[in-house]
């Protein structure tokens, strides 16, 4: 016996190391607390949930900018559509009053523009004013 130890490096009789008749005892292994393991289960399992859901909050949030870009494209294509219309309309009324305002015919200036913004309720008023400042048309009552 070394050190309180029992000396198993003794061979028996037949040569064989001391196992034969000895009893063997296993040596205990310490069980972790199930609240450990437990613990670390629901740390490895939060953790892979937190990964997954990063990742699929990358993707949607990819995707959202794709849907923004391609929606504020589209207004932006349509705010310019429409105010290019307008612009040509506008044009065209200006032409079309050309002629009575030079003649000094603003009621038929005032037809015009009533006619026209039957057509484009959104405008308040529409007038015409003299260089000097001078209302000449409206429509305003």
């Amino acid at each position: 016996m070394l050190g309180g130890l029992p000396d198993n490096s003794r061979t028996h009789g037949d040569g064989a190391a001391g196992h034969a008749g000895a009893h063997h005892v296993p040596v205990p292994v310490r069980a972790l607390p199930l609240r450990v393991v437990f613990g670390v289960a629901a740390v490895l399992i939060l953790m892979a949930a937190l990964a997954y859901a990063g990742v699929e909050w990358s993707e949607v949030k990819e995707d959202e900018s794709k849907r923004l870009t391609y929606v504020s494209e589209l207004v932006a294509h349509s705010s310019e559509q429409t105010f290019d219309t307008h612009a040509a309309n506008l044009r065209a009324l200006a032409r079309t009053v050309a002629a009575p305002a030079l003649r000094g015919d603003y009621p038929e200036v005032e037809r015009l523009f009533r006619e026209f913004n039957a057509n484009y309720p959104v405008l308040v008023s529409m007038n015409l004013i003299a260089p000097d400042s001078q209302l000449l048309a409206t429509t305003l009552p």
